[in-house]
């Protein structure tokens, strides 16, 4: 059994997932108790749609278990990992946009409201996005100065944390003996629920803080982990029964996602995100295992494996076309309190959205992804 490929054209389809949750609670999830009969299927299911915060840990799965096997590979197939080379690449992907959103963010929007006699007070501290600590900014915003903040900058925290992540993360891969390296993610991920245990009243805490998102990065780089070196675990995830079980397992976790979790008392919280986690690191690993053509392959969403490519623009760049909305929805004078205002704001802010990113990716972020191409050591 030959091991996968470094490109997973599936995944794609999974990341314009998890960013199209993120969209939806930022532009419809105000309106879901509007929706009715409340506890309805209908009601379950819209609101699993618009859970972000699951879309962002779906994130942070996929990018522990991308960087990790690309990481894995590089030891492998050329004996060591180009550390310098490593960096470069995730430069040349993140910063760009990273950057532009932030001068946007701290710098264009609040001259914009100056001349439009807006008033705009934020208690953010901007260096710290600068410098890829926003998630910290955000808990001193949501514990001491909730309001007083900006979408269009606070969508950059997991930005930071993964680049927090990949500051770290190779030199495991580096410094580390292989037969280690299995262990040292483990300890790290006993370290991340240790610290949720810690900090179990803290939701600030648990959500934003690098230590707690840690463990959902390591569940992904620990898949592929064992993607990589054991036929046994690869061939369980090949199997058509694991595939469906895995699938009928993860819906079951959404659903309870979308508000009844409390079966664990105070630890509903941190542990349904582990459990998702997993269940995510496990939907990752069919997908990465499964040829393109099987029928249980998301690749063959060619429109969902299309726009899979621009996710990154759409998760950072559609706060800022939600803002644009918002002020064209407000000088049209509609009623903002009805659903129909919401699924309104929706669509606009979505279509939007995509619009800008792939003029993002196509004459902005194309231009840094050909640079990025001549760090690769594996193709």
């Amino acid at each position: 059994m030959t091991e996968p490929k470094s490109y997973f054209k599936s995944l794609d389809a999974i990341r314009l997932i998890a960013a199209t949750m993120v969209v939806l609670q930022h532009s419809f999830g105000a309106y879901i108790p509007n929706i009715s009969p409340k506890g309805s299927l209908i009601y379950h299911l819209i609101a699993i749609c618009c859970d972000g915060s699951t879309g962002v840990s779906l994130f942070f799965v996929l990018s522990g278990f991308l960087i990790t096997y690309l990481l894995i590979k590089e030891s492998e197939k050329v004996g060591k990992i180009n550390i310098f080379y490593f960096y470069t690449r995730r430069i040349l992907r993140i910063w760009p946009l990273y950057f532009t959103v932030l001068i946007f963010a701290f710098l264009l929007y609040p001259a914009a409201r100056g001349i439009l006699n807006v008033g705009v007070e934020f208690c953010s501290e901007p260096w710290m996005y600068f410098v890829f600590l926003g998630n910290f900014d955000l808990i001193d915003v949501f514990k001491n100065c909730t309001g007083n903040d900006l979408l269009s900058q606070n969508i950059t925290w997991s930005v930071a944390i993964e680049e927090q992540f990949y500051i770290f993360w190779p030199l495991v891969f580096l410094l580390a003996p292989k037969k280690l390296w299995i262990y040292i993610m483990v300890f790290l991920l006993c370290c991340s629920l240790v610290f949720k245990i810690i900090y179990i009243h803290d939701i600030p805490i648990l959500y934003f803080h690098t230590f707690s998102v840690l463990s959902e990065l390591v569940i992904g780089g620990i898949a592929a982990y064992f993607t990589f070196y054991h036929k046994g675990f690869r061939r369980f995830f090949q199997q058509k029964v694991g595939l469906q079980l895995s699938l009928i397992i993860l819906l079951i976790v959404l659903f309870k996602l979308s508000g009844n979790y409390e079966l664990l008392g105070i630890y509903s919280y941190g542990a349904f995100k582990v459990i998702c986690s997993i269940l995510f690191a496990a939907l990752i690993t069919i997908q990465v295992l499964l040829q393109d053509q099987s029928k249980w392959s998301l690749s063959r969403l060619s429109l969902f494996s299309k726009w899979g490519v621009y996710t990154y623009g759409i998760y950072m760049l559609h706060p800022i076309v939600l803002n644009l909305v918002n002020y064209f929805l407000n000088w049209l004078k509609l009623d903002n309190t009805v659903i129909w205002f919401g699924v309104f704001q929706f669509l606009l802010c979505f279509s939007g959205t995509l619009l800008v990113s792939f003029l993002s990716y196509r004459f902005f972020e194309s231009y840094f992804l050909k640079l990025k191409r001549k760090f690769t050591l594996i193709s």
